[in-house]
């Protein structure tokens, strides 16, 4: 085992460096990533390609479960963050990991929402906006992240205000 999380990354970028540029770190990993949710070492890295890319055998590598995202909301939330060494990461913001916890908890588990909403710090009110318009834009079902938003700012889990 390496001590690199993203040597899966590094790998699928040296043999398909087209493809690495058009994924996306998700779910549960991008969760863990902005300390929204818990790593797991033993658990491949969550990487979404837009519905309809082909995904080679070849990149079907160990470390790594594939997601297909739909292809206008594949870009909603997603972001570039260069590692210590400079290693591009494409990752969703931490406001798309909340709304994707709660759009995809048959995979993710029903608690994974609530759990990273209660440990979000949004530096502003803004966020808060940024979140509700993620929400819209991929289609999440808002009726939960909405009960639990309000809950989560009251018990001082939210912004300072």
């Amino acid at each position: 085992m390496t001590d690199d999380p993203y040597a899966a990354l590094r790998r699928l970028d040296a043999l398909h460096p087209d493809l690495y540029l058009l994924t996306a770190v998700c779910m549960t990993s991008a969760l863990a990533y902005h300390g929204l949710g818990d790593a797991v070492p033993e658990q491949p890295m969550d990487l979404a390609a837009p519905r309809g890319i082909h995904v080679p055998v070849r990149a079907r590598l160990d470390g790594i479960a594939w997601h297909a995202f739909g292809g206008r909301s594949f870009e909603v939330g997603r972001e570039e963050h260069a590692e210590g060494d400079g290693f591009p990461v494409f990752i969703y913001s931490a406001e798309r990991a909340i709304v994707d916890a709660y759009r995809l908890k048959r995979y993710m588990g029903h608690e994974a929402g609530p759990a990273a909403l209660a440990r979000w710090r949004p530096a502003d009110d803004t966020q808060v906006g940024v979140l509700m318009l993620m929400a819209m834009q991929t289609n999440a079902t808002l009726r939960q992240l909405l009960r639990d938003l309000p809950s989560s700012m009251a018990t001082g889990k939210g912004p300072d205000r």
